[in-house]
């Protein structure tokens, strides 16, 4: 195995044991939030054909550049320009799959009746249950549907409790040998530590009882990208994801080798036709899912609004962090 691809193959084993982990992901490829802000930008003006024209855009401003090495070889010395948006393809096909299999939250669309009843679902459940409520109605979900065990929030609600069971162990034990004169001090500290983990019990359970209303709502008033079923469409974003992250790690490794590097590139940017291929594809794979009218393009615009409010917040996200 060559060097080339031994950087391809580590880097592919980096990124798929990431793909249920967009922030760990994100911190993999180095993604800065100018770079979110601008790709948010763009996604929003893919007005025609949605993330399909993106991503067909994003490999498109990748590809050009080192189509040029073939007549003059000063795209060698700009590689880090054409690396970054290598990056983001990875991303963007990796989040979008997340989307697609109800990994990740759909946000919901201004104005839309969602919204509505949503709030009002919210007014009229004031009062939060305790936990033990909380962990009686969740697992009577379960038992009604198995598969919810997979769920994001589920585990999110179980890991916080067994945190908790875990700290007031921590605290019953303790708790004999503080002095007296400590023990509201010790108490207060403990509660501190309660009153967060049963915040984020709540916090995952209304989140989860929001996607079992909307898994529930009849299908022409659901958000249109839950009202089909996008299971069959793993493996062609992971195949995207993959082909992308070739992209990404050639890219790489002709930025750090630089000697010889021209036939390579020159190769990589020969495959175009290859890589935007898939984004053709999956869009005749919408058109058979849904063949009515232009749905198919309406859910290839959905998409890219997902991914542009996605990551916008997380532009946001990281400069508050900064």
């Amino acid at each position: 195995m060559s060097e080339r691809e031994k950087k391809i193959a580590g880097d592919w084993y980096e990124i798929r044991s990431a793909l249920d982990d967009p922030d760990t992901l994100t911190d993999y490829l180095g993604i800065s939030a100018p770079e979110f802000h601008e790709s948010a930008e763009k996604l929003r003006f893919s007005i025609d054909r949605g993330i399909v024209e993106y991503k067909t855009e994003l490999i498109h401003s990748i590809m050009s550049p080192l189509k040029s090495l073939k007549w003059d070889s000063k795209a060698i010395a700009t590689l880090d320009e054409v690396e970054r948006p290598a990056a983001i393809a990875v991303l963007t096909s990796a989040v979008q799959r997340l989307f697609s299999l109800g990994k990740m939250r759909l946000y919901t669309v201004r104005g839309e009746v969602i919204e509505e009843e949503s709030d009002k679902k919210g007014a009229e459940n004031d009062e939060a249950p305790d936990i033990k409520t909380i962990v009686a109605d969740v697992q009577d979900l379960v038992k009604q549907k198995p598969a919810l065990r997979a769920n994001t929030e589920v585990k999110r609600i179980m890991a916080q409790l067994k945190y908790y069971n875990t700290q007031l162990e921590k605290m019953r034990s303790l708790e004999p040998n503080i002095p007296p004169e400590k023990r509201t001090d010790f108490r207060g500290n403990f509660q501190a530590t309660f009153n967060e983990i049963v915040q984020k019990i709540r916090s995952a359970y209304q989140t989860l009882l929001d996607q079992e209303f909307q898994e529930n709502k009849p299908p022409e008033t659901r958000p249109l990208l839950k009202r089909y079923d996008f299971s069959g469409f793993d493996h062609l974003y992971r195949d995207q994801v993959q082909n992308a992250a070739r992209i990404y790690s050639t890219i790489g490794f002709a930025k750090d080798e630089r000697f010889q590097m021209r036939e390579v590139l020159v190769d990589l940017a020969a495959g175009e036709p290859y890589y935007t291929g898939s984004f053709t594809k999956e869009l005749e794979l919408y058109k058979r899912l849904a063949p009515f009218g232009e749905d198919n393009l309406k859910i290839s615009r959905a998409f890219s609004d997902q991914l542009s409010r996605y990551f916008e917040r997380y532009a946001e996200w990281i400069r508050h962090r900064e």
